[in-house]
This record gives C-alpha cells, sequence and structure tokens, in this order.
C-alpha cells in the first residue's frame, strides 16, 4: 500500500510538471529571450550559490521587431538535424499561424492527474506584441479538465507579449495580468497546455539543435491525414530525455509532440497533437489583430490592469567634474539668471548628418569558380551564352530534397535549350559529405560546393533560395522562399518570359558547346 501511494505521488508530480511545461512562466530561460521576473523569495527555494545573486532581476521590457530567427552557431549535424533546421526556417517565415490543439496524456500513472485540453490556438506577429512571445499575438480558446475527476473548464486567453488577458467563469470576470505567474486561475492553467512554445520562440528548436543531441529516425507517419517525418531525439549525457516529434512533409512544422517518460516505476507520455494547421507566410497576413481582443461578455465585468504612470522625459546635465548624467525633467534644478545677462554667442548652425544610405541589392551577378560534383571547377565564365537557374541550400536543407527533383525536371526541360541548372551549398561543414549525399540522387545537373562567398556576393539572405540568371548576367527573378510545386514551376516561367521578352520568340535551341565556347582556330600564315 506504502508503495502505490509512492507511485501516486510520483506520476502526480512528473504529470503536473509536464501539465504546466509550456507555460511562459516555466519554461527554461532562451538565450535570445529577456530574463524573467525574479521571483519572490518566500515562495520559491533558497538561492543557490553558484547563480549569480542578480540573475533573475527584472530589467525594463521594450517593444521589439519580430526576432529573426538565426540558425544557432553550434548546431547539430547529424542525419535528422535537417528536420529540425526546415521546422525553424517554416516558423521564420510565417507571419500567421492557426491550429487545433489536443493535448492528453497516455499512460496509467499519467493519465488520472494530468490536464486533458481540446482548442483552437491562433498566431500572429505583430509590432504590437512584447517580448513576452517573441513579437507573436497568441489565443487559445478551448474547454478541458485540470484532472479526469475535475468539472470541464471553459476558457479563452490572449497573450500580447506584455501582459495576459483570459475570461475566469467562475468569477464573471475578464482578468488583465502582467506576468504568467500572477494569473492564478485554473483556466489560464489549462489553456497553456494548448501552446507549442517552439512556434513563437526567438530560436526555435535551439535544444532540439544541440550538439549533445542524438536523433533516430522512424518510419513516416499520417496525422491528421497529413505525411510525416518522424524522429525521436535524446538529450543530456545519461540520454533520458525523449521527445518524439512528427513534422509534416508539407509545411515543416509539428503535428505531433509526444514527451516520452521511461522509469523503473512508470512508462507513458504527455502528447500534444496539432491538426488544421494553417501557415500564412503574406505580409501582411489575412489574419489581424482586432481578432484577438477578448470581448467583454454580458454581465461580466473588466478587471484591468491599472496604467503604468508616465516617464517624465529626462534631461542631461554636466556635474562638477564634467561628467554628464541623466535626470528627469521635473527633477533637475532650477538655474537662476542673472539679472543683466550677457547675451549668448550664436552658434554656428550645422546640418544633421544624414544616415549613409543602405546598400543596394545587386543587379549582376559576381564571378566565381567552384569545385563541382562532377569532379571538376565550373566558372562564371564557362558558362556563357546559358541563362542560369540557381539554387542556393545544403545538405543539411530540408526543402531542397523536394526541389531538387523539380529543379532536375526542369533541367530535362530546357536539356537542348541554352540554360543551365546548377546548385550551390552554403553552410556544409564538409564539402566532400555534402556531394556524397547529393550524388545518391542521379540529377542531371551539379552541386557546386563552398559557394558561401558566392550566396553573399548575390545578396542571399535566406536558404533556400532561387536566382534567374540572364545572358550578360544580369539578376532576372530571385525567390527567396520554396513552396512545393508552384515555386520551380515559377522559375521557368520567368527563363520563358526572358526569352520571350528577349527575342520576341519562343526559347532558342542550345547552341554547342554547353560549358565553354571553343577558341577560335588561330589565322594561317601566310607563305
Amino acid at each position: 500500500m506504502r508503495f502505490v501511494r509512492l507511485a501516486m505521488v510520483v506520476g502526480m508530480m512528473a504529470a503536473a510538471a509536464y501539465g504546466l511545461q509550456d507555460s511562459p512562466a516555466l519554461q527554461p530561460a532562451d538565450p535570445a529571450s529577456p530574463p524573467a521576473e525574479k521571483p519572490d523569495p518566500a515562495k520559491e527555494p533558497a538561492h543557490d550559490p553558484a547563480v549569480p545573486a542578480d540573475a533573475g532581476a527584472p530589467k525594463e521590457i521594450k517593444a521589439a521587431a519580430p526576432p529573426v530567427v538565426e540558425k544557432p552557431s553550434t548546431q547539430n549535424e547529424k542525419p535528422g538535424s535537417e528536420l529540425f533546421v526546415a521546422a525553424s526556417e517554416a516558423i521564420k517565415r510565417a507571419q500567421a499561424i492557426t491550429y487545433h490543439a489536443k493535448a492528453y496524456a497516455v499512460g496509467a500513472m499519467f493519465e488520472p492527474n494530468t490536464a486533458k485540453i481540446e482548442a483552437d490556438v491562433k498566431m500572429l506577429r505583430s509590432p504590437t506584441a512584447g517580448t513576452q512571445t517573441n513579437g507573436w499575438l497568441i489565443r487559445s480558446t478551448g474547454s478541458g479538465t485540470p484532472k479526469a475527476t475535475a468539472d470541464t473548464i471553459n476558457f479563452d486567453v490572449m497573450w500580447t507579449g506584455n501582459n495576459i488577458q483570459f475570461i475566469s467563469h467562475a468569477d464573471k470576470k475578464v482578468i488583465e495580468k502582467r506576468q504568467p505567474r500572477e494569473a492564478k486561475n485554473q483556466a489560464f492553467q489549462v489553456a497553456t497546455s494548448s501552446r507549442n512554445d517552439e512556434l513563437s520562440s526567438a530560436r526555435p528548436f535551439a535544444k532540439e539543435l544541440g550538439t549533445n543531441a542524438d536523433y533516430e529516425l522512424l518510419d513516416k507517419q499520417t496525422v491528421d491525414g497529413v505525411e510525416c517525418d518522424v524522429i525521436v531525439v535524446t538529450f543530456g549525457e545519461k540520454k533520458v530525455a525523449k521527445t518524439r516529434w512528427s513534422f509534416a512533409t508539407t509545411d515543416h512544422l509539428p503535428r505531433k509532440v509526444e514527451r516520452l517518460i521511461e522509469g523503473t516505476m512508470a512508462n507513458g507520455s504527455m502528447i500534444l497533437e496539432l491538426t488544421k494547421v494553417h501557415v500564412d507566410e503574406a505580409r501582411p497576413p489575412a489574419l489581424t489583430a482586432d481578432s484577438f481582443k477578448i470581448q467583454v461578455p454580458d454581465g461580466y465585468a473588466s478587471e484591468e490592469l491599472p496604467k503604468l504612470p508616465a516617464t517624465p522625459p529626462a534631461t542631461h546635465i554636466a556635474t562638477p567634474s564634467g561628467e554628464k548624467i541623466e535626470v528627469p525633467a521635473d527633477k533637475v534644478p532650477e538655474v537662476k539668471q542673472p539679472v543683466n545677462p550677457e547675451p549668448p554667442a550664436p552658434e554656428a548652425k550645422t546640418e544633421p548628418e544624414a544616415p549613409p544610405p543602405a546598400p543596394a541589392a545587386p543587379t549582376t551577378v559576381s564571378a566565381f569558380d567552384l569545385r563541382s560534383s562532377n569532379g571538376d571547377h565550373i566558372t562564371l565564365e564557362s558558362l556563357r551564352g546559358n541563362v542560369l537557374v540557381v539554387e542556393f541550400g545544403g545538405s543539411w536543407c530540408l526543402p531542397c530534397r523536394d526541389s531538387r527533383t523539380e529543379l532536375d525536371s526542369l533541367a530535362q526541360k530546357f536539356r537542348d535549350k541554352p540554360v543551365k541548372v546548377l546548385a550551390m551549398s552554403v553552410r556544409d561543414k564538409s564539402p566532400d559529405a555534402a556531394i556524397d549525399r547529393f550524388k545518391q540522387k542521379s540529377y542531371s545537373f551539379p552541386l557546386l560546393v563552398e559557394a558561401d562567398m558566392v550566396a553573399k556576393s548575390w545578396g542571399v539572405k535566406t536558404f533556400p533560395t532561387y536566382v534567374v540568371v540572364g545572358l550578360n548576367e544580369e539578376i532576372v527573378k530571385i525567390d527567396g522562399a520554396y513552396a512545393k510545386g508552384t515555386t520551380v514551376q515559377a522559375i521557368g516561367d520567368a527563363v520563358e518570359s526572358y526569352f520571350a521578352a528577349k527575342s520576341g520568340t519562343p526559347l532558342p535551341p542550345k547552341s554547342e558547346p554547353a560549358l565553354a565556347p571553343t577558341p577560335a582556330p588561330a589565322p594561317a600564315k601566310k607563305e
């Protein structure tokens, strides 16, 4: 009996920890996110002397533009990491995401004491959103139970990044709080289980892409009618923390997340399913901020936060030592002027310096000399007389798996025309490994490795990017995103349109030789 009670306590603690793990208040500090507010010493464990005393000190929160998701500098490049890289890139491009969430537990020790919810979640990048959500507005509307024996709770919660708003049906109020830990409401706590915080992270999947992570690729599965790549990632020195991710092969976003719990006392998993996923990359997206406002129902009150007092404008004054310090305008000491002050000498007017102009995007391409998968070197000069279709990517680039099949079809379509298709490898630590992986497929076009400087000089900043180069080495078209079935087709249309505009006729036949022009024969010597 004592063993059963102990097992139940362990199960309840694990379930409770998972039920709240998606709450921003309980998440580990993200390296790119501002530090959380310092916890109350009366409610938190004793301070660890190994941690700096001011590690959790609150700092001023300033509104920021939507963050740019960057590739971690110490990224894991083991096979399987490309799934997390592709998901991170997809999140970076997204301007709005909507999905239906279903969160629950599996396992006899966990099911009775874990929240079970269903909710509709919508997310929008917004300049009004604050740093708590890294520039996203998030709203979750649904219902659930905090544990099996509890009554169903309806919830409607909005995270603005600056504060939190939620409906408390028990209190008949719409409540506003600044921090998640201040929202001591069961409906709010249940709603947090509907969020996948990787979707709003400043560095999505930073933990999964860490160098200490190991991957196990499984067979593809279908979730909500969508084919998914499935991968298990383990962390830590003992590799006991396991998560199974299912990523859609269409948009590369997660469709299922399973936190696996394997122990001597209990086995189970905490699951979050995402169905009806819709991603909008348009700027601006169709979703607007108006749909995130929680309306106060009839008969309910509104409990808003007190408005912060306006900060008086600051000014700078000089101390006797000559040091300048910033002082609020209402605290600046009054300086009495003499009765007959001398008129100040007129100051020479100087025009403010204009900011330096932003560098213009290149209109022509620069030369290159790169090693190819065919074992030779290819230069820009050797390709003259051809229109170039260039894809910048890498062996880590998951979208390139689909795109290169389409590029191969494009190369076959133009095989009798003056058009050359090339793939350029960037961010690959091992060029030879990139070539080996590329040659596993029998593409009709080559891979050029170590093209990072070419990408930079051509103005390429995201991957994959597709560039069409004209006969005069001018940039005809550049596309910094890939959509299956449409992007490469649009590139082919751009090539057709280019030749039609040049000659007013359909695409001309290719002239031989394909790569380098044959040198003209030397004139015969006169006798």
